[in-house]
C-alpha cells in the first residue's frame, strides 16, 4: 500500500470496500485531501452513496461524500481536474469548488 499524490479537483474511481460502503468502481471527486501523516481524501462521489455532506467539513453534496485513505490500494487517480484555489472559511483553511 502506497500513498499516492492526490490533489483536490482530482477525479478517483474507488478500488474496494471502505468502513461500511461498497463503494468499488465508483467514480468520484477528491474534494479535501488531509496534509498530515495519515492520508486521508473526502470523496464526493458521482453517485447518492447513502454517505454525507462532509460532516465537519460540510463542503458536498449530501449523501455523496465519504472519507476514504489515499492510497493505492483504495483510491485510483483516473484525471487530473481542475485548478482550485482555497476558500476561507469560519476562519479554517478548506478547499472550495471555486476555480481560479
Amino acid at each position: 500500500m502506497s500513498n499516492i499524490e492526490l490533489k483536490v479537483g482530482q477525479r478517483v474511481k474507488a478500488l474496494q470496500k471502505y468502513g461500511s460502503k461498497s463503494l468499488s468502481g465508483r467514480l468520484g471527486t477528491a474534494i479535501y485531501v488531509a496534509s498530515d501523516a495519515y492520508p486521508e481524501a473526502l470523496v464526493e462521489f458521482d453517485d447518492h452513496i447513502g454517505g454525507h455532506d462532509g460532516n465537519i467539513r460540510p463542503i458536498g453534496k449530501d449523501g455523496h461524500c465519504w472519507y476514504m485513505p489515499a492510497t493505492n490500494e483504495y483510491l485510483e487517480i483516473i484525471h487530473e481536474g481542475a485548478n482550485l484555489k482555497p476558500l476561507e472559511w469560519f476562519n479554517k483553511v478548506f478547499t472550495s469548488w471555486e476555480e481560479e
